[in-house]
């Protein structure tokens, strides 16, 4: 399967997970496991950021990964994935997870260009409501979080078009998936 099968192109992909309750605290020392066609480098303990890392903002930033399985450090609850060779794992903070396919960019990721999965926690309608700072950086009054609470408010908003959504189960985790374009 390819990475464009794997997750099409969209402006935005979003994958709501209910995930409160979850404090589990960061690994030590992660490690990537690869299959047998990895390097064995990448079975050595992983650097915070990696050398070239287009993400200075992420917690920890792999870069470009070699074929294998690999865990996440800091985003909670635990992630286990495995990709092909290529792919480039770019954000890994206790809220967020980024994969990008193999060719594409983080740039293309915030322009719309590129293909990617996102993976995000904690998540709340934004105010629509932005004359203050306050009020920016606040969640939409009366609108739980809930993954179907937040898909239908967004679903709502003028200027977003929601498609493609469907309940899914993540980890033992309940969430709605979607793709939405401004």
């Amino acid at each position: 399967m390819s990475p464009r099968s794997i997750a099409p192109r969209m402006g935005l992909a979003v994958v709501l997970l209910a995930t409160a309750g979850c404090a589990a605290q960061p690994s030590a020392t992660p490690q990537a496991m690869p299959s047998a066609a990895a390097s064995a480098t990448a079975s050595l303990p992983v650097q915070s950021i990696a050398a070239g890392c287009p993400n200075p903002e992420s917690e920890v930033c792999l870069g470009t990964v070699t074929a294998g399985t690999y865990h996440s450090e800091v985003f909670r609850p635990p992630l286990t994935f495995t990709v092909p060779d290529g792919w480039q794992a770019l954000e890994d903070v206790s809220s967020a997870y980024l994969l990008v396919a193999p060719g594409d960019s983080l740039d293309g990721v915030n322009s719309g260009g590129s293909d990617f999965i996102s993976l995000h926690t904690n998540v709340a309608a934004a105010n629509q409501t932005c004359t203050t700072d306050a009020e920016a950086m606040s969640t939409e009054p009366g609108i739980a979080t809930t993954p179907e609470a937040i898909a239908d408010e967004l679903a709502a908003r003028p200027g977003l078009e929601q498609t493609n959504r469907r309940n899914v189960s993540l980890g033992g985790f309940e969430g709605v998936e979607f793709d939405l374009r401004i």
